[in-house]
Order: structure tokens, then C-alpha cells, then sequence
């Protein structure tokens, strides 16, 4: 799979809005060290930032996901799909206005002495709803049905969305926990199905010799499956030893992949051992959840 960054016709003469991947990839970069950059000075040296409707803790775990993560998987998807289907998608000054749509949604908490909750939560879920609409509309065109259920992963992040707002309002008991693990567990089943796709392809494009990485049909088969029993079984809060093993099984079936796609030629090119390492860390998350509901307090503190 390769992603076509071939400009438009006709799509405006700014080349930054040909692409979805050009504001939104530049959008998350930018955010991303900011946020960091931000979070840093809360969580060490004290600062007070005014966010008066989340605690610090919350709005970074929610910009992390809804923020940061879902820039990314919007910059992706609407270039990707480009190439999937040879159809346009938004493009131009469609393009800049969603872009515009997930930025206000990035600021406006830092308004909350003066912008109603009900502002941010409305227009940071009609960005998702736009960006759902954007990415099905080419498919459908297309007939492209094969990519529908990835593309299925945003409209549930939308619900995932609401449901933390519905927290934020008081209107769910522990919504905003369930909105935010819900999401998380979203973005990481776009990880592990487009890091299928991509991981093993690069590397065997990319590392100068010729290698034929192992991917197990089993593991293709059943992997999303068990990552949501344990997902479910982590946000209904469901026995701890039964989280613990899915979360157990999880990483060993990830290690494996892992393991399947493992050569020695990644460590001599930056863009292979980043993309291995970064999912190598998934399996070690995992191992936390693990610690955790095993009873190692220890760990408390970086999964919970």
C-alpha cells in the first residue's frame, strides 16, 4: 500500500490544501509539542492554566486522543483514500475550513471563563461528524467497501466523544471515563489495522535487500477481536485476573507480529525502527495492564 501525495487538478493554488495530510500532519506536530511543552509546566513546575470546565488531567488526556490522535487519522485517511478509491477528496478551502474547525476545537478550553461548555462540545464533535462525512463520501462513490469498517472507527470516535461531554455535563456517571478510554482503544484499533498494512511494507521496501517479513493468518483473524473483549472488559471494570489475561494474550499476539516482522536492516533507517519501536511500546502498555491488575501497584500511576 502506498500512499498517493500526487496533487489534485484544479484543487487551488495553495499546495498546503491539496492534501488532507499537509494541515493536519502539521496541525498534530505542532500541537503535540505544544500540549507536551504545556503539560510539562502543569505537571512539574505548577502552572495554572484556566481550564475551567476539565481538570489539567483530563483536557491532556482528551487532546491526546480527540486532539492529536484524531489530526493524524484525519490527515491519513483523507490522503490515503485518495489513493484507494482514485477519487478527490476535501480539498481547497473545504480542506482549510475542516482544518479551522479541528483547531477552535484545540483552543477554546483555554476560554472557559467565557465559552460555555456546550460551545466546545458542539463544536468539537461537528468536526468529527464533518471529518466522518468527508471520509465516506468518496468511499461510498467509490463502492470501496472494503475500507467502510476502518472508516467505521470514526463514527464510533464521535460517540466516544459525546459520551465524554455527557460526563463533562454531569449527565453520565463516569462518562468522561468512558469516552476516554473508548476512544483510546479506537485509535489503537486504527493502529493495529493500518499497522498491518504499513509497517511490514515499508520494511520490506525499505531496508536495501531483499526480505520476505512473516505475518500469521491467525493473528490477522482474530487480533481486533481480542483487543475489544479486552477493552470491554477493561471500561465495564469486569474482573481483574480477566483483564489482566486479555490484556496478557494482547501483547503476546502483538509480540508475535512483532517478532514476524522483526530483520536486522530497521536499525539503519530512522523511518523503520520509529514506526517498530512505536508499536513495540503498545506491547509494553500491555505488559502494564498486566502489572496493574495483577496487583503491582508500582504501575498504578502510568495506566490508570
Amino acid at each position: 500500500m502506498i500512499i498517493n501525495l500526487e496533487q489534485p487538478k484544479k484543487s487551488g493554488k495553495f499546495a498546503f490544501l491539496h492534501l488532507g495530510f499537509r494541515p493536519f500532519f502539521l496541525g498534530a506536530i505542532s500541537f503535540a509539542l505544544l500540549a507536551m511543552l504545556m503539560w510539562m509546566g502543569i505537571y512539574v513546575f505548577g502552572w495554572n492554566i484556566p481550564l475551567r470546565h476539565f481538570s489539567s488531567m483530563t483536557w491532556h488526556a482528551h487532546e491526546m486522543i480527540f486532539g492529536y490522535s484524531l489530526a493524524v487519522v484525519a490527515g491519513f485517511l483523507l490522503t490515503a483514500i485518495k489513493n484507494w478509491t482514485g477519487r478527490q477528496t476535501l480539498h481547497g478551502y473545504p480542506l482549510l475550513s475542516l482544518f479551522l474547525l479541528w483547531l477552535i476545537a484545540r483552543l477554546l478550553p483555554f476560554f472557559g471563563e467565557f465559552m460555555p461548555l456546550a460551545i466546545i462540545a458542539a463544536i468539537d464533535n461537528l468536526f468529527i461528524l464533518l471529518l466522518s462525512i468527508s471520509v465516506f463520501l468518496p468511499l461510498f462513490n467509490a463502492k470501496h467497501w472494503k475500507s467502510i469498517a476502518l472508516a467505521s472507527l470514526l463514527p464510533l470516535l464521535l460517540v466516544s466523544n459525546i459520551v465524554f461531554y455527557l460526563g463533562a455535563f454531569g449527565l453520565l456517571s463516569q462518562g468522561m471515563r468512558y469516552g476516554l478510554y473508548a476512544g483510546l482503544y479506537l485509535i489503537l484499533t486504527f493502529i493495529f489495522i493500518m499497522g498491518r498494512r504499513v509497517i511490514p511494507f515499508f520494511i520490506e521496501k525499505g531496508v536495501g535487500y531483499s526480505v520476505q517479513l512473516k505475518n500469521f493468518k491467525w493473528i490477522d483473524n482474530t487480533h481486533i477481536i481480542l483487543f475489544w473483549l479486552f477493552g470491554i472488559a477493561d471500561l465495564l471494570n469486569l474482573n481483574a485476573y480477566i483483564i489482566a489475561g486479555l490484556a496478557g494474550i494482547s501483547g503476546l499476539v502483538h509480540g508475535l507480529r512483532l517478532v514476524g516482522w522483526y530483520t536486522r536492516g530497521i536499525w539503519k533507517k530512522p523511518l523503520l525502527w520509529i514506526l517498530y519501536l512505536g508499536y513495540t511500546f503498545i506491547v509494553v502498555g500491555f505488559a502494564l495492564k498486566v502489572f496493574h491488575y495483577s496487583g503491582f501497584s508500582a504501575c498504578s500511576f502510568v495506566v490508570r
